[in-house]
């Protein structure tokens, strides 16, 4: 999933509504009946964030260069190709190093784990533990988030290509990154 661009997005928010814009894509609906309100402002977010993705004509380009190998799936690998370019330029998007800024999510997480729900608390903690977003700095951890993936899916993803097809488009993929992040980063300042 694309963890790195949802903790760097609302990373100035409430502790709460931090929290709860990285847990909105593993929690399930039944999951957000016993949270506080500013943890169910944070899924909010999330699914604004989701929602403004999905419908960005430059996001559908996007998708459209990568649905003849993913089809149906394309939305999620452009979320996670999205974190891998967040991470290979992120000195055009913080000031602040990456490692600090790694070691400031796994901190926080951390400190946030009493509320955390419990079915998605082991899921939680085995990303703490092993560090899943350093993953996206190596060729290894980025197949291992494409494992990660097809694990979880319900129908044949071709998940076994994503990281060739990212390098064939890699060009295209980072200009339409360029141009969507900022716009997305001033629609989440709109609303929080």
């Amino acid at each position: 999933m694309n963890y790195l661009s949802h903790f760097f997005i609302t990373q100035e928010a409430k502790s709460e509504i931090h929290l709860g814009n990285f847990l909105g894509d593993i929690l399930r609906y039944k999951d957000t009946k016993t949270l506080s309100k500013n943890l169910m402002e944070g899924v909010l977010i999330h699914r604004v964030i989701d929602k403004f993705t999905d419908s960005h004509p430059l996001v559908k380009t996007g998708n459209k260069i990568i649905a003849p190998t993913f089809g149906r799936y394309s939305s999620v690998v452009l979320d996670v190709y999205f974190d891998f370019i967040l991470i290979d330029n992120w000195e055009q998007f913080s000031s602040k190093p990456l490692p600090v800024f790694l070691d400031e999510c796994y901190v926080f997480l951390e400190a946030h784990l009493n509320l955390v729900p419990t079915r998605v608390l082991p899921q939680v903690k085995a990303m703490i533990e092993a560090r899943w977003m350093d993953g996206y700095l190596l060729e290894k951890g980025r197949n291992d988030v494409f494992r990660r993936l097809d694990k979880r899916a319900k129908f044949e993803t071709k998940f076994a290509q994503a990281m060739s097809v990212y390098a064939e488009n890699i060009g295209v993929l980072t200009s339409l990154h360029e141009k969507f992040f900022p716009e997305l980063i001033n629609r989440v300042k709109l609303i929080s």
